[in-house]
This record gives C-alpha cells, sequence and structure tokens, in this order.
C-alpha cells in the first residue's frame, strides 16, 4: 500500500472527520484496491476506529457480505445509470447494521461509466444521505466528469512519471521550485522547457502566491501586470494558475508539505479545512468552464470574489 495515501486516510479516520466523498487517483489499481478495502472496514469496524481486521464487519467487507458496503467493479463491466440509481435507493435507507449509522460504496474504474451514471453520481452527491462515504477510483481525473471531481477529496498515488519529470527538471538545471511547479503541469521533458520558457508561467507561481498571502491585492495586479494581451496566452495563464491553486488546496487539506519553502509554509498554518475544500471545488469548477466560456477575464474575477467571500464568511463564523 502507497504509504502517503495510506497516512491521508489514517488521518482521516483518526480525526473522524469524514467528507461524503473521496477520489482515488493513479494506476496502482491494487493498492488503491486495497485502501479502499481498510477505508472501508475501518468506517464500518464494530471494535475501531481503525479497522481491526478480525471482528465480524471486517471480515464480511473483505468478503463482499456486509450490508453497509457496496463494491462496483468497471473493470469488468462499465458501472451502468441502473446501478448508481439501485445504489442510491439502497443508500437513501438507514444502515442495516453499522451502529453510527454509516454506509460506504467502492466505485472502482470509475472512469468506465457511462455518462448519464455518472450525471446520476453527480446528482446523488450534491445531495449526499447522511453518514454515506462514496469512495471512487480513476487513473487520471480527466477521465470522469470535472464536475464529479470537484465534489471529492483526492487521494493521489503518485506516478511514477510525475517523479521521473521532477527528477528531469532538476537534471536540466531548475531550481527546486522551478522543479516543482513544472512537473505539475509538464507531460515530458520537451514540454518542460517549453512551459519555462512561458512568460505566463512564471506569472501563474507570483498570482498563487498572491493569492495565498494577500488576495485583495490580486484583481488589482491582474489587470494591471499580470493579465497577456492574447487569448492563447490568457487562457494558459488561467489554466495554469487555476491548476497551481488546486495542487495547494489538496495538499492543505492532507497536510502535505511538498514544494517551495513559502507553500509549505501556507500548508502548516492552513486550519479550515472546510475552506480549502471549498475553494478547491470553486477553482475545479473554474478550470471546467475555463475552454467553454466566452469571457476568461471574468471567469476569473467571480472566481476570485467567490473565494474573498468564502475567506470573509469563514472569518466571520470564527
Amino acid at each position: 500500500m502507497q504509504t502517503m495515501a495510506y497516512q491521508q486516510i489514517e488521518r482521516t479516520l483518526r480525526n473522524q472527520n469524514f467528507s461524503h466523498a473521496y477520489l482515488f487517483v493513479g494506476n496502482a489499481h491494487q493498492d488503491m484496491r486495497d485502501l479502499a478495502t481498510f477505508f472501508a472496514q475501518s468506517l464500518l469496524c464494530s471494535k475501531s476506529d481503525i479497522a481491526c481486521g478480525i471482528c465480524g464487519s471486517c471480515e464480511r467487507v473483505i468478503q463482499g457480505q456486509h450490508p453497509d458496503y457496496q463494491h462496483l467493479n468497471g473493470e469488468e463491466k462499465a458501472i451502468s445509470k441502473k446501478e448508481i440509481d439501485e445504489l442510491q435507493n439502497y443508500f437513501s435507507k438507514t444502515a442495516v447494521e453499522n451502529a453510527k449509522g454509516r454506509r460506504v460504496c467502492f466505485l472502482e474504474h470509475m472512469e468506465t461509466a457511462s455518462l448519464s451514471a455518472q450525471n446520476s453520481l453527480l446528482k446523488f452527491l450534491e445531495e449526499p444521505s447522511k453518514g454515506v462515504v462514496i469512495i471512487l477510483s480513476v487513473p487520471k481525473e480527466s477521465s470522469i466528469l470535472p464536475t464529479l471531481v470537484s465534489r471529492c477529496i483526492p487521494i493521489y498515488f503518485q506516478s511514477v512519471n510525475q517523479k521521473e519529470l521532477l527528477q528531469q527538471a532538476l537534471k536540466l538545471g531548475y531550481g527546486q521550485e522551478d522543479a516543482y511547479f513544472l512537473s505539475l503541469i509538464s507531460q515530458s521533458e520537451e514540454e518542460l522547457k517549453q512551459n519555462h520558457e512561458k512568460e505566463e508561467y512564471a506569472k501563474a507561481i507570483l498570482m498563487l502566491k498572491e493569492s495565498l498571502e494577500q488576495p485583495q491585492e490580486l484583481l488589482v495586479d491582474y489587470h494591471v501586470s499580470l493579465k497577456p494581451k492574447d487569448k492563447d496566452s490568457h487562457l494558459f495563464l488561467l489554466n495554469t494558475y487555476f491548476h497551481f491553486v488546486a495542487q495547494a488546496m489538496r495538499q492543505a487539506l492532507m497536510k502535505e508539505e511538498v514544494g517551495p519553502t513559502w507553500l509549505v509554509d501556507y500548508i502548516r498554518k492552513a486550519k479550515d479545512d472546510k475552506e480549502q475544500a471549498m475553494v478547491y471545488a470553486l477553482v475545479m469548477e473554474a478550470l471546467d468552464r475555463l475552454n467553454k466560456y466566452n469571457d476568461p477575464t471574468l471567469l476569473f474575477e467571480q472566481t476570485i470574489y467567490q473565494w474573498r467571500i468564502l475567506k470573509n464568511d469563514n472569518r466571520r463564523r470564527k
């Protein structure tokens, strides 16, 4: 089982602070299946907050016989809308056995699900039943609807390729900060070089830093000195910026202290998981709309204004 992903789930279990949906991302299919099973066992275990592995509940999850656990495997047969609808109906009822009212579902290889099945699941996630935890697994986020991705807490099973790109960037002579950010948006050594040469790449890092430190100043600086004149450069800037923000929110949620010192400092100070999750959902929706939107400037402004409102609302609640 991959250590970082396991630690993230174990931390969630120890804090007893659950989301209604988690997205396992990667190609380590057996590790993802093992962790999903462990997570389900822990949520339904009759003896402990962390799966004991020996009680009747834990054993029946392994055997696929626990009445409060459902597992659909899209690798064997594409997950259909009918199955999602039946699942929603099943989980609309109270737990059969779990004393805490928990029910768990693992939708493996969700990338094979039909569009209608994904849309049906989206409706389910928008109005989740109390006590229900859904675990999805996909090879990459782009293989399912972006609106589905935005409703889930992501758990990454880091691919060797990203690690290799990070090392390649360092070998090319880039500093630690550039190597980190370039590995997030590049797919090859050639892309590492091309992205590094783009002025908008450096601007996206500046925008991220300003968002985390002084978000109230970002809109002014964006219009004065950061916004490119041509559309392609503008779209690249906003696409890169939104990706960087999403990554920062993921890491803050998972307490994953990776990246430049200023980003790690932000992650250490970030205490409001609800705010990070809401900002993550906000920028994932912005990414989904970016290439479909006629006015990317307006989309950017709306996203930043909504981020400010979230921040102010959270401050007032405190």
